[in-house]
């Protein structure tokens, strides 16, 4: 049985940024395969639309990447900040106002939080590069 890790990638080496293909990959870094670019790679493998190409940032385009991944993690932590606070105060100024405890206001305050970072993850992903040793 073959290590699921084992798995080559055949396709073309493509930079994320310009989508070109890349002749020379020697200074380009190679973005990391995390959950969700494995689970994009599922997906397409079963609608047989997958391409199987290696997906770097190019030289032109690192510090473009940069900024770009930066300004995701940044973002990222804004909306779990304002998800936590909206989840609290959904949980906590029912019981103050009314005295009961409302089971809808807290599972409506944690349905938003996960759809506010579900849905800022979706739209600002930006996925990490591998560390050159």
């Amino acid at each position: 049985m073959k290590n699921k890790k084992d798995k080559k990638i055949t396709g073309a080496k493509v930079c994320i940024i310009c989508r070109g293909e890349m002749k020379d990959s020697k200074n380009a870094v190679k973005i990391k395969d995390d959950q969700i670019i494995t689970s994009i790679r599922k997906i397409k493998e079963k609608m047989n639309m997958a391409t199987k190409n290696e997906l770097y940032v190019c030289n032109q385009h690192k510090e473009e990447h940069m900024k770009r991944r930066k300004s995701f993690e940044k973002s990222i932590l804004l909306t779990a900040i304002l998800a936590f606070v909206i989840f609290v105060l959904l949980s906590i100024i029912p019981p103050i106002t009314t005295g009961n405890i409302n089971l809808s206001s807290i599972l409506l305050g944690l349905l938003i939080g996960i759809m506010l970072l579900l849905l800022n993850g979706f739209i600002k992903y930006t996925p990490d590069v591998e560390v050159k040793k």
